[in-house]
């Protein structure tokens, strides 16, 4: 019912199991939203991993967007959108989102925590190629999709505060664009609550700054307005 009939993935967890092993503690114990199953046996976890690798023992080799599909998709949802397990992660900011797959990092409000990925398990490679994807979804275009894109995972979905951000909403717009120029902290990727990237402007416009604002903090629509130009052209 979560697996798929083939553990290639179903709607509660995308991601795909085939291949899996060492699955027998998390049988026995459960993980995050997955319960326990006493009623298994250590034989019968084998089973299911031998079932699983037959699975995968004819295929191609994996290519990037396999190794998503199997290590990230579960968490992150099949194209980056998010899920009920982890946030979306489109559009990343490279280096940072480099740092937290090497380094882990906490639930921040997620049933489970990310484990760190070495380059044993995900090469840079393949890593770059998965970051490449991610970074050429296209954006939304109206501010509240934006905001959502690049700034509701740290500062809530209103604006209001969130996981490790705090509320923007009392700020100018004035101020947003500035923030998110400069952003905060360097590349101290670790410091929770008090690292925030920069975006240049060829990765979010002045304008699209100012739809995030209007959608979320200065009471207006949040849409492209007839005849506006944008300062960055």
């Amino acid at each position: 019912m979560c697996h798929g009939p083939e553990g290639a993935g179903a709607p509660p967890y995308p991601g795909s199991i085939q291949g899996h092993a060492d699955l027998w503690p998390v049988i026995r114990d459960g993980m995050g939203e997955m319960p326990a199953f006493p009623q298994l046996t250590v034989g019968d976890a084998a089973a299911i991993e031998a079932w699983l690798a037959s699975l995968v023992a004819d295929a191609a080799p994996p290519t990037p967007r396999d190794v998503y599909a199997t290590e990230c998709a579960a968490c992150h949802g099949a194209n980056g959108e998010g899920a009920q397990r982890g946030p979306q992660i489109r559009n990343p900011v490279v280096p940072y989102a480099t740092w937290v797959v090497r380094n882990g990092r906490p639930g921040s409000g997620y049933a489970d925590a990310m484990p760190p990925y070495g380059e044993d398990e995900l090469t840079p490679g393949e890593l770059d190629e998965i970051l490449g994807w991610l970074s050429a979804m296209p954006k939304p275009a109206d501010g509240a999709g934006l905001f959502r894109t690049f700034c509701a995972n740290c500062h809530g979905a209103n604006g209001r505060g969130g996981p490790v951000g705090e509320g923007i909403v009392g700020e100018g717009v004035g101020e947003w664009i500035e923030v998110v120029r400069e952003g905060e902290g360097g590349r101290n990727y670790g410091r929770r609550g008090g690292y925030m990237p920069s975006w240049s402007r060829a990765q979010l416009t002045d304008a699209e700054i100012r739809l995030m604002y209007e959608a979320v903090a200065g009471g207006r629509r949040g849409g492209a307005r007839a005849g506006e130009e944008e300062e960055d052209d």
